[in-house]
């Protein structure tokens, strides 16, 4: 899984990816999706994708993960129709 080593995720344009297999289990994060969510690889690979639409208190997440405004905001670009 592409990841960058120096400086942000956004200034090397990589995109915030969560690659997840048939079975619903996260498989693949990039540097920048831990950006925007706050979870580190090893709390969320091997974890079910639900987890990354609940808070993280719930979800027992170590590490913390998004806030219930990161969560709104996400899903609210997530469901917006493209332009």
């Amino acid at each position: 899984m592409p990841d960058s080593t120096a400086g942000g995720a956004a200034e090397t344009g990589i995109p915030a990816l969560a690659v997840i297999d048939a079975e619903g289990t996260v498989i693949g994060w990039t540097r920048a999706a831990q950006e925007l969510l706050g979870y580190r690889p090893g709390d969320i690979l091997d974890r079910p994708a639900t987890l990354l639409l609940m808070p993280a208190d719930q979800a027992g997440m170590v590490g913390g993960g998004p806030s219930e405004d990161d969560v709104a905001l996400l899903m609210a670009r997530t469901l917006a129709p493209a332009l």
